[in-house]
């Protein structure tokens, strides 16, 4: 059974102008930052590319690294990947070092407080 190529995700690493030695380079140092071991290698982009699956966590890290490269927010559904990627271990409490990271965490504020229910007293 043969997948279609992940044409949204090509598209945005051709954008990034990143490779998948770059992107997994990336996305393994990101993770370090947060904790987090991540065997992401060039093989496992070019799965991706390809149209395999991603892990929510994966794609959502995925995400933050091509935002910071190209200076604007992506999402997992940016890069063809489903919409409810949410990181399943909770990030380091600290503030952005960059532009791109600040409009990222508000970004995820603005999802979080849209999915949540009006508060009644």
């Amino acid at each position: 059974m043969s997948r279609e190529p992940n044409a949204q995700l090509i598209a945005v690493m051709e954008q990034a102008r990143v490779s998948n030695k770059g992107l997994a380079k990336r996305m393994k140092d990101t993770a370090a930052a947060r904790g987090i071991n991540l065997g992401t290698t060039h093989v496992s982009v070019q799965r991706w590319r390809d149209g395999a699956g991603i892990q929510p966590q994966t794609a959502a890290i995925m995400a933050d690294v091509l935002s910071t490269k190209l200076g604007r927010r992506i999402r997992p559904r940016d890069l063809g990947f489903f919409d409810h990627a949410q990181p399943a271990v909770p990030q380091p409490v600290g503030y952005p070092n960059t532009v791109p990271e600040v409009l990222a965490t508000l970004g995820s504020l603005a999802d979080e407080t849209v999915g949540t229910p009006p508060m009644t007293s």
